[in-house]
């Protein structure tokens, strides 16, 4: 840098503090607005991505693999199983949940309704949500196999409990005829979905199978993740080692939430832009204050032989460490409240609700701050990259020669 370009630098650093309670305030404001823009991404990064872990732990999983022409035997199941336990993800590894769905009518002693009955491997269920949704009874600890488990809104219409008997009337596997099995109501779940509480029955994989006339065989492996993140990649990695299979992420199991989660990113970047825009035009506002009222000063300069150039290149400079003094300030402030949020998490008590749905997906009661990198360099970064723009009209200020204005 030659010396000339120093001198800018120095003079443009030293601007900055000609008014320091002025500079101080900005910078207080600004640190201040950026911060909670980092902490409002935490947050709404965390609550999208805890909606897709409940509702993928409650059974859909974070990925799916289903056969296009029937169901899968019992050796392509294994085979998932094995494929899937030997991915090295992270934070505990990829859990394959064989299902096996049928649609049918559970009757009781005072009532019956048509239900989905969905077969599942309780051992492999330990890290899926299920066992945690149980408000009565077990989660299949019986000896029993056939044990099924009721939702709870569809408990009460049919006024059956723990230890009560139905019957299961559906159509057998690659057969027109009906069958009709016998189950004991081991324990009632909630889940907080509202259609999964009203019309799903779990049983034992096994026994439905085998009831069914196709022992061991399921309609979809559910893949279940440590979190959500890695979803398109687990997704990329099934195409390609299973090419004759249909594999299906979360946004085409769960449609409803996929259009929530989108409609919500959206409404975020149209109010996180607005919110830095803002800010922006506080910035303006601070340079076009400290630049009228140093007319004189640029009258100097030009009398000593400094060109406009230089003149507009020590506002630019101006513009430029105020923005990064500014994005400095809200990273310090905006990521110790992310720390805080990502360790002890945001109860929502605090807002008067202690259970909260959105779409019909439950919400955990506490909320952890998670950041995506790509929406934190963009909060980031966008003031600085605005700061150019911001700062055309001081700079064509101080461009201008008062030639024709006499210095007193």
């Amino acid at each position: 840098m030659s010396g000339a370009g120093r001198l800018v630098w120095l003079m443009a650093w030293r601007n900055l503090w000609r008014n320091p309670v002025r500079s101080t305030a900005f910078l207080l404001l600004a640190g201040l607005g950026i911060g909670c823009l980092i902490v409002f991404l935490g947050i709404e990064e965390g609550a999208r991505r805890q909606m897709i872990d409940v509702a993928a732990g409650l059974g859909a999983g974070h990925a799916s693999l289903r056969s296009c022409g029937g169901p899968l035997e019992r050796d392509a199941v294994a085979e998932i199983g094995d494929w899937a336990s030997e991915l090295p993800f992270p934070g505990g590894g990829v859990t394959a949940l064989p299902r096996w769905a049928a649609s049918g009518l559970l009757s009781g002693p005072a009532a019956s309704q048509g239900i989905v009955m969905m077969g599942i491997d309780p051992p492999s269920e330990s890290r899926t949500r299920l066992p945690e949704a149980m408000t009565e009874g077990g989660f299949f600890e019986t000896n029993d196999p056939r044990t099924i488990l009721l939702g709870e809104v569809l408990a009460r219409r049919l006024g059956a409990g723990p230890g009560d008997r139905l019957v299961f009337t559906a159509q057998a596997a690659g057969d027109e005829d009906l069958f009709g099995c016998a189950f004991t109501v081991e324990g009632i779940f909630r889940t907080g979905l509202e259609e999964a509480d009203a019309y799903l029955v779990l049983a034992q994989r096994s026994t439905l199978t085998r009831a069914m006339g196709a022992e061991g065989a399921a309609h979809s492996v559910a893949l279940l993740l440590p979190d959500c993140s890695r979803t398109d990649l687990l997704a990329r990695r099934a195409r390609r080692d299973f090419p004759r299979l249909e594999v299906r992420t979360w946004r085409e199991n769960l449609p409803r939430l996929d259009a929530h989660i989108r409609m919500d990113e959206a409404g975020n970047v149209l109010f996180n832009g607005l919110f830095l825009i803002l800010l922006g035009f506080i910035l303006l506002n601070t340079l076009l204050a400290s630049v009228l009222e140093r007319r004189r000063e640029f009258s100097l300069l030009t009398a000593l032989g400094m060109p406009g150039p230089s003149r507009a290149a020590m506002v630019t400079i101006e513009t430029l460490l105020l923005s990064a003094l500014a994005v400095c300030a809200g990273a310090v402030i905006g990521g110790s409240a992310h720390l805080a949020f990502s360790r002890l998490g945001l109860p929502l008590s605090w807002f008067g609700a202690d259970t909260f749905s959105v779409s019909g997906f439950p919400v955990d009661p506490v909320i952890r701050s998670r950041l995506d990198p790509r929406h934190l360099l963009g909060a980031l970064a966008l003031l600085p990259a605005l700061s150019p723009l911001l700062s055309a009209i001081p700079c064509w200020i101080a461009w201008r020669s008062p030639r024709k204005k006499r210095v007193t």
